[in-house]
């Protein structure tokens, strides 16, 4: 699937993101920046992040046990990382992995990391449930086949054995 444009949308917002994710501009403003976990400003990211560092339980007295309830409520978390995604750095962040904290080039695997090995937001319980599904395609951002696509729709939405169950699903 390939949309005309997009890559230089997301281009644009990415080059956007890097000059003041952590401004208050920025974040009200640009969605993608409220993604973005810079590991060499864990501080600002930390103060200033309007949604990650709160949906990660990762700021100290604001933990939220809604955002780990309603998790762990999913029935399937489907995960899908591009191969060769030149939009979000690191790629492996589409599963969780992430930037080792103070380094842009060493890799902590999803297993790894602090928000499932302490299980801060139930990423780990949701796995040991083996409800976590992890999926790579090849290419860039979003560029996945209709194979692909199809496959997944029919798997998470189609062939649910219950009608809730495509209600808590999630696809990123």
């Amino acid at each position: 699937l390939s949309i005309p444009g997009v890559g230089a949308l997301c281009k644009g917002m990415d080059k956007l993101v890097s000059l003041g994710a952590y401004t208050s501009f920025v974040q009200n403003r640009l969605a993608q920046a409220n993604y973005f976990r810079d590991p060499t400003r864990l501080s600002s990211y930390r103060q200033e992040g309007h949604f990650l560092p709160y949906i990660n339980n990762e700021v100290k007295g604001k933990e939220n046990s809604t955002y780990t309830a309603n998790f762990q409520a999913l029935n399937h978390l489907v995960l899908v990382m591009a191969e060769s995604d030149t939009m979000v750095h690191p790629k492996e962040s589409e599963h969780f992995g992430f930037f080792k904290d103070g380094s842009m080039t060493e890799l902590i695997a999803m297993q790894d990391a602090p928000w499932y090995t302490e299980d801060w937001f139930g990423l780990k319980s949701l796995d040991q449930q083996n409800k976590v599904d992890l999926y790579s395609t090849k290419g860039d951002h979003l560029q996945f086949n209709m194979t692909f696509l199809y496959d997944m729709v029919e798997k998470y939405f189609v062939s649910s054995s219950s009608p809730s169950a495509a209600a808590t699903t999630i696809q990123i």
